[in-house]
């Protein structure tokens, strides 16, 4: 493995574990009533996520002489999405099924509670969506949900982040 691929996956590794340590923080702190999960607190968590995407694809252009392609770009950002995101996705499957399995049933509590307070539902829409909530509400599917949209945030913060930071093609 040269240096250059070998500092590619360092990096990628770093960040990704970085990007994944504080995705569990911000759930652990939420989870636990440390901080309230209002919008300082998700675009707090928004920026942590966006600089630890954002630096890495810095560095791999700083280590390449300022010269870094889309690919190059949306390969480093991905990997380090990847690996925080699924960092983050078993950290929480973990969380929800053995240090607090009262998570999900205060999920369900919540969603039920939003679903019977709605008065232009029938009975009949309200267990349908009792019925649905209840089948999204496994500890598996959350999980997988939140590791998921994790992804998604970064493929998008890497894509924007890419365009802006690749070098241009001369025409001549």
């Amino acid at each position: 493995m040269n240096t250059t691929s070998s500092s590619f996956v360092r990096t990628a590794w770093i960040f990704g574990l970085i990007k994944g340590i504080i995705a569990c923080l911000f759930f652990v702190a939420i989870s636990e009533k440390w901080v309230d999960k209002g919008i300082l607190t998700t675009i707090t968590s928004s920026i942590l996520a966006i600089v630890t995407i954002v630096l890495p694809i810095l560095k791999i252009k700083s280590e390449q002489d300022n010269q870094l392609t889309l690919q190059q770009g949306i390969k480093m950002g991905l990997a380090v999405a990847a690996i925080g995101a699924v960092l983050y996705g078993i950290y929480m499957y973990v969380h929800i099924t053995t240090i607090d399995p009262d998570y999900v049933d205060t999920i369900k509590k919540v969603s039920e509670e939003t679903i019977n307070g709605q008065p232009n539902l029938s009975n009949e829409e309200k267990e349908a969506q009792l019925a649905m909530s209840h089948k999204m509400t496994s500890p598996g599917l959350i999980a997988t949900f939140s590791t998921l949209a994790s992804l998604f945030f970064g493929f998008i913060i890497t894509m924007i982040t890419s365009a802006v930071v690749k070098n241009q093609s001369s025409l001549a």
